[in-house]
């Protein structure tokens, strides 16, 4: 129900566009990631030659879809640690791993890639044509892109604007 909500709210909203965070459990993509108008993160570490995390969930989905979208980093990622007081600047922070991590990384990416875009060119974009760039953005991981368990590959900005002339 949670995957038709998503869907039916993204055709609404077609200026909007859903991460999701699949699960960090090994197995096939959790609900709502298997939704058809989101984006589906999984694991990546940040190498050059990267990996996906085994824990990273995986599709395909019961409808034979790929269930996973794109991959970004979310191995060892620092972030602020909480003591649960509500007035405390405690300023620690610990070492997180999973999809919850991965999937603000890939958001980063999408408003980045469309603030270009919007900058650039003075076009608004919707959801899906946001989508569509991102996945010819992304980098590989293995050789065979798109598949369910990286999706089109990691966000790579680089692939679509020319960082020294400043032209995409």
């Amino acid at each position: 129900a949670r995957s038709y909500d998503l869907d039916a709210w993204s055709y609404e909203n077609p200026y909007s566009l859903t991460f999701v965070a699949p699960g960090n459990h090994g197995g096939l993509v959790l609900e709502p990631a298997n939704a058809r108008n989101v984006i589906s993160v999984a694991v990546a570490d940040s190498a050059k030659n990267g990996s996906i995390w085994a824990s990273s969930a995986h599709g395909p989905t019961e409808e034979g879809g790929r269930g996973i979208f794109m991959a970004a980093p979310g191995k060892s990622i620092v972030s602020a640690k909480g003591d649960g007081l509500k007035d405390s600047y405690n300023n620690e922070s610990r070492v997180l791993t999973g999809t919850s991590m991965a999937t603000p990384m890939a958001s980063s990416y999408g408003a980045v890639l469309q603030q270009l875009i919007e900058t650039e060119y003075i076009f608004i974009l919707s959801g899906s044509l946001l989508r569509a760039l991102m996945a010819i953005s992304a980098d590989t991981i293995t050789n065979d892109t798109p598949d369910s368990i990286q999706g089109f590959g990691r966000p790579n900005l680089s692939s679509i604007v020319d960082i020294e002339n400043g032209n995409m």
